[in-house]
């Protein structure tokens, strides 16, 4: 996560075509993760990554 964190606070706020991909990113990992941990029954996670989709 820190890692994450500094690469992050690397782009720029205007860079809005690093900040879609940024989203795009974030939402699959989100993605994967609600489906090993949620399952079948859709819950938090499943609606950020849709959220950030």
């Amino acid at each position: 996560m820190a890692e994450i964190r500094v690469h992050l606070l690397a782009v720029p706020p205007d860079d809005h075509a690093a900040w879609a991909g940024v989203a795009r990113e974030a939402s699959e990992v989100l993605s994967i993760w609600s489906v090993a941990v949620e399952g079948a029954q859709p819950g938090p996670l499943a609606t950020v990554a849709d959220a950030l989709a």
